[in-house]
């Protein structure tokens, strides 16, 4: 949990990673302004690979809500393939694996309809595809299921060019309630985890 949460504080804070700790003072005010503003309006639970299921998910949403009163807008699963009922992967293109991806997937989505909240989760591309310069819903690896029951996916895209010269492509592939195949260009900060559009 405490990476992930530095992560966000160094996205937040406009500081890098690796520099959070020597400038805790400046990372500290910032991030008070910020809670100020926003309302202390994140939350960041890990769980070890394999054991959280859709079950423990809602199980510590409804703690959650009994001990603060938060309900949140989204929930981001990194990723839906380390959840609990998913094998490791044997071999790529297993049908059981998918299967129990797809069911996972299916259960996440019900769980973010019911209680209104957006989810989001990641998904690998093909290992055949890895080095295409436009990555598509067709080049999902592990689980098409996921593709049919979003309602939006976009693929991250970044050559070696771009990723020398701190760039990526992001690629709205699908979009139920708007415009989709869409190319966003966008300049990254990997050492403050953050990107913005140019």
């Amino acid at each position: 949990e405490s990476d992930i949460a530095e992560r966000f504080i160094a996205s937040f804070s406009s500081v890098k990673l690796k520099e959070l700790h020597e400038n805790k003072a400046a990372v500290s005010k910032r991030m008070q302004n910020l809670g100020f503003m926003y309302e202390n309006c994140l939350l960041v639970k890990g769980f070890p690979s394999q054991t959280a299921s859709v079950k423990t998910f809602d199980a510590h949403l409804r703690m959650v809500y009994a001990q603060l009163e938060y309900k949140p807008d989204m929930i981001i699963v990194d990723y839906a393939g380390e959840m609990a009922g998913v094998k490791p992967i044997q071999k790529y293109g297993s049908s059981e694996r998918h299967l129990e991806l797809g069911s996972i997937v299916s259960d996440l989505a019900g769980m973010g309809q019911e209680r209104k909240i957006s989810m989001w989760t990641g998904a690998q591309a093909n290992r055949s595809k890895v080095a295409r310069e436009l990555l598509a819903v067709e080049d999902i690896a592990e689980c098409f299921h996921g593709v049919f029951l979003a309602s939006t996916v976009v693929t991250l895209n970044q050559n070696q060019l771009e990723y020398e010269n701190h760039k990526m492509r992001i690629f709205l592939a699908k979009n139920r309630k708007g415009l989709s195949k869409k190319i966003v260009s966008i300049s990254t900060n990997f050492e403050m985890g953050s990107f913005w559009r140019r």
